[in-house]
């Protein structure tokens, strides 16, 4: 069957559950066909139609070559289609070819897929006879042929079962994408460097943004992330379990979290969760907010002072 022809049922454009299968039709011969010519033979071939058991549709058709002058045509011509057995039958059609007038009808033959037996090691399956049947009440025919029918190994569904016997999955699934995310940012209206405060926020890809980037206050633009500085030359300690260090095109060092599918531009820490990182962050934002609105209200009070001190010498 390597390299032959598959003819009939195309799964990649149907929405049905029920799987497919390869059946091998043979067809071998014809017996005492109905002759139809005026030399007392016919020019009979067969016409293979796969089609839909519910609305006759033809799916797909094939014809076996015409042998000449003879009532007891030998065809031995083997055809595999791709069947769904359940919704699907063949409709075997003898006709006697004719050069100048319409094909005379012989006979026909109605294949149910149900009942079609499986090749298997050391399984004889024997070829069977079907007398052929009119189309209408009108039709004259006679005789009958010689048909082998049965299910075939399908490659497809041998390699689906490999596959899953081995656990062979595709690896580019469920693999997350370690890109570093792009990061935005907004500059502040104020002179000098300054840090945008490390806050969670998500890229396109799914992974968390924990750390923000160094932005010049003057033009805006991103300097880089803020890295740990050593003035000794001891190595560093190792990173937690599941993270790892990598660099952008840019030459950022940066930090990937696989077990939570985070970045951040600050080395973590052996037994510092990213839940506690968080919380010094924003303890940190708050106690220079709270700074900050403690000078504006000393400032205040001084000015008040001033303010009324003069008024007394006045």
């Amino acid at each position: 069957m390597a390299g032959a022809r598959i003819f009939g049922f195309d799964p990649h454009n149907s929405q049905s559950q029920e799987p497919s299968k390869l059946l091998r039709l043979k067809i071998i011969a014809g017996h005492s066909l109905a002759r139809k010519d005026i030399f007392g033979a016919s020019d009979p071939y067969v016409r293979i139609d796969l089609s839909a058991v519910e609305s006759d549709e033809a799916i797909d058709s094939v014809l076996t070559k015409t042998k000449k002058r003879t009532l007891n045509p030998t065809w031995d011509e083997e055809f595999i289609f791709r069947v769904l057995p359940s919704e699907h039958k063949l409709v075997l059609q003898v006709f006697d070819e004719n050069r100048l007038t319409r094909d005379d009808f012989l006979g026909m033959i109605e294949l149910s897929l149900m009942a079609i037996p499986k090749e298997a090691e050391g399984r004889v399956i024997p070829p069977k006879k079907y007398n052929l049947q009119p189309r209408s009440v009108r039709s004259k025919v006679k005789g009958y042929l010689h048909i082998y029918a049965a299910f075939v190994p399908d490659p497809a569904e041998h390699s689906r079962d490999t596959e899953s016997r081995n656990g062979s999955f595709d690896e580019t699934e469920n693999v997350p994408d370690t890109t570093p995310p792009s990061f935005t940012s907004r500059p502040m209206a104020s002179s000098g460097n300054n840090v945008i405060p490390s806050s969670q926020s998500e890229s396109s890809d799914g992974w968390e943004i924990l750390s923000g980037d160094i932005v010049d206050g003057a033009t805006g633009q991103v300097e880089g992330p803020s890295q740990p500085f050593s003035s000794t030359s001891e190595p560093l300690p190792p990173l937690p379990t599941g993270w790892e260090e990598r660099q952008d095109a840019n030459g950022r060092t940066y930090y990937c979290n696989h077990n939570s599918k985070t970045t951040q531009w600050d080395r973590p820490l052996m037994g510092v969760s990213q839940s506690a990182l968080g919380r010094t962050a924003a303890e940190n934002i708050t106690n220079e907010m709270n700074e900050l609105g403690r000078r504006f209200h000393i400032s205040i009070d001084e000015d008040e002072q001033s303010t009324s001190s003069q008024n007394q010498v006045l």
